[in-house]
């Protein structure tokens, strides 16, 4: 698994911070390298959203509003029963409950929220406190929910220099957020070269300087000596932890020793993280991986030099492509109006009363039909005709059963005729195995006649006829 430090501050040929893991979740490699050097990962890649960029609030939302903020398509387009967009709605009752909690408009903020008996989870937990065996939570905290904020240009704009890179993160945890009932986190950490003191506590996830941090400390203790109880300042009830380069400075700052903790341990931790914030725009099922994929892959065969040759040979075949389509086209166009002035000058010659020609061959059909009538000769489909083809077929020899003697017509177990519309209804008597179908002559069949059993149950053969298109 890769995981990647997003840079809390967009700079050119800066340097990000990375941790390789193997399936243990065991560091095999940490270092910093700039987004073009990030090594390539075929398993899980997945974003650390640094603590700056993140603002924690713990709003108290209706009940029957928490599973529409909770949901994991909460930013997601779908439609209720009711008609109005889910994200809309969503997002005009969040922009409600945050109106006085943010600086920043919310449209210009990717949140996600989760209950709050379930944020704040141990590292690696998977599940809730088991409601049976601890005290029933009030309903105000039945109804609350942390809501976690950051912004959406900065997100857009680093995930977009990420996927220039090749890496497409599937998951995007917060580098730390609030504590649940274990307890505060503090940490100590060097950012642009000086001490910041990181506090995690059950409201907020907020981070001071040194100096700011040595006078909110001195405050404190002045308040203390007038008021008994613990002070959310003191460090002796938190667990405390600091990187290899600042745990000296931390250990004078704080006055105890900090337990060591590296930035890698820090993000392996943070991997655990319930918090997703891949979801709405940034959601990174398989088919948008997919389709992001196949578009990179297109961006890059169509814009890189080496591929400059392949692409205009990709065009060249099309426009061949198109230009022989075109003219394949034009000669079959061109051939089938030459059948249909040769259809019409043969229908001309033969019939010189038409007047008009509209459809050579179903005209030339009815001048036929209209011939023979006044021959007196029969038609293929009369009567007649369908008669002789039926004697044609091969009686029964003696002493055979018909039913099972192939291409023979056992004439002595029709039961009736019937003629109507060019089908001539051969009707076998129900008291007699039905005979298996014959077939009929080749010359028969080039002359357009067909022999087939109405139905598989019926006693009965359909003989008919159909010109020839």
């Amino acid at each position: 698994m890769l995981l990647v430090l997003l840079p809390a501050q967009r700079q050119a040929q800066a340097e990000w911070d990375f941790v390789l893991t193997d399936t243990r979740a065991r560091v095999t490699q940490s270092a910093q390298a700039q987004v073009a050097l990030l090594p390539k990962s075929e398993s899980d890649i997945v974003g650390v959203i640094p603590w700056q960029q993140l603002s924690w609030h713990q709003v108290q939302v209706p009940n029957n509003m928490k599973r529409l903020l909770v949901s994991r398509n909460a930013s997601a387009p779908s439609v209720l029963d009711t008609g109005m967009n889910n994200t809309s709605k969503s997002q005009t009752l969040m922009q409600g409950l945050l109106e006085e909690q943010t600086l920043q408009d919310l449209s210009s903020l990717h949140w996600i929220a989760k209950p709050l008996d379930f944020a704040g989870l141990p590292s690696g937990s998977a599940t809730a406190p088991n409601r049976d065996q601890s005290t029933p939570a009030s309903a105000d905290s039945a109804n609350t929910l942390w809501v976690a904020c950051c912004d959406k240009i900065w997100l857009r704009q680093t995930l977009q220099t990420l996927e220039s890179a090749g890496l497409t993160a599937q998951r995007l945890v917060p580098e730390l957020e609030p504590v649940g009932s274990q307890g505060a986190k503090w940490y100590g950490m060097r950012l642009g070269g000086a001490l910041h003191v990181v506090l995690c506590t059950n409201k907020s996830v907020a981070g001071f300087n040194k100096e700011t941090w040595l006078a909110m400390s001195a405050l404190d203790r002045s308040n203390a000596l007038s008021s008994a109880g613990a002070s959310p300042l003191d460090p002796r009830g938190a667990q405390v932890y600091a990187t290899p380069e600042s745990i000296a400075e931390a250990s004078e700052v704080l006055g105890l020793t900090p337990e060591l903790q590296t930035k890698a341990q820090r993000l392996v931790l943070a991997s655990f993280s319930e918090w997703d914030f891949a979801q709405g725009e940034w959601a990174q099922g398989a088919s948008k991986r997919w389709r992001k994929s196949l578009q990179k892959a297109w961006q890059v065969f169509w814009h890189a030099r080496p591929y400059q040759l392949a692409k205009w040979g990709l065009l060249g075949l099309l426009t061949l492509q198109l230009v022989a389509l075109n003219a394949w086209s034009w000669h079959q166009s061109q051939s089938q109006q030459a059948q249909t002035l040769a259809m019409k000058g043969i229908l001309l010659s033969t019939f010189p009363q038409v007047a008009v020609v509209i459809d050579p061959a179903l005209q030339m059909q009815r001048e036929l039909e209209r011939l023979r009538q006044r021959k007196a000769v029969a038609s293929p489909g009369d009567f007649e005709r369908l008669l002789e083809v039926l004697g044609q077929l091969q009686s029964a020899p003696p002493g055979t059963n018909p039913s099972t003697a192939a291409g023979t017509l056992a004439y002595d177990q029709i039961s009736t005729l019937r003629y109507s519309a060019q089908e001539l209804h051969v009707v076998f008597a129900n008291d007699a195995p039905m005979p298996s179908t014959p077939n009929l002559s080749p010359q028969a069949l080039l002359l357009g006649y067909q022999l087939k059993s109405s139905a598989p149950t019926s006693h009965e053969w359909v003989l008919s006829w159909r010109p020839a298109p």
